[in-house]
């Protein structure tokens, strides 16, 4: 039997792998494997603790509103806003007390919730929905030139969403009312081609 193709030679491995050298880089590579999947399931857990917490307390919130109490419903909103700032209850939160205060007059404390919603939210879901909100914020401050820039930013992030009819019939509205009538033309071209 010849072999001289197989048989006869041995495998050759590269100098780096053979020796005690080799098993201290196999060695030190598992572990460094290890660490990153340990690291990787602790960060995933905590995200879940995290984000499980702030959703109870943003139960507790809607729990106490619907009680008529109102302060204790804020005092919930507000720690989810500051101690889970990142989670998506967090920014429902933000929604939430954006209505409360436009509800209660205070547009600037409003408009302060509903711009960070507007562009971090996560879910990206609710970016949408709070820039709905801060178009009518600006809408009755008849900040008519601000509700227009919203309006314009609304329909060229978001296309296809559910309000984007509303949208831009308030976007030649507001077009209207700061004069610029081509745009007006543009705006209700745009809305009889694409509704």
């Amino acid at each position: 039997m010849d072999n001289t193709a197989f048989g006869s030679k041995k495998l050759q491995l590269p100098k780096f792998l053979q020796g005690k050298k080799a098993i201290t880089l196999i060695i030190g590579a598992v572990v460094a494997i290890l660490i990153v999947v340990l690291i990787v399931i602790f960060v995933n857990q905590r995200s879940t603790k995290l984000n499980d917490e702030a959703s109870d307390r943003l139960s507790e919130a809607y729990g106490s509103f619907a009680a008529s109490n109102d302060e204790q419903g804020l005092a919930f909103l507000n720690d989810i806003v500051t101690n889970y700032p990142k989670t998506s209850a967090a920014y429902q939160a933000r929604l939430f007390l954006g209505d409360y205060y436009v509800g209660l007059g205070n547009f600037n404390e409003a408009l302060a919730y509903l711009a960070t919603t507007s562009t971090d939210a996560t879910p990206e879901e609710l970016r949408p929905l709070a820039l709905a909100r801060i178009i009518y914020l600006y809408d009755v401050r008849n900040e008519f030139i601000n509700a227009r820039n919203s309006a314009q930013e609304f329909v060229n992030l978001y296309p296809s969403h559910f309000l984007t009819k509303s949208v831009y019939i308030s976007l030649a509205r507001y077009y209207a009312l700061t004069g610029s009538i081509d745009d007006v033309r543009r705006v209700c071209n745009e809305i009889l081609s694409k509704f």
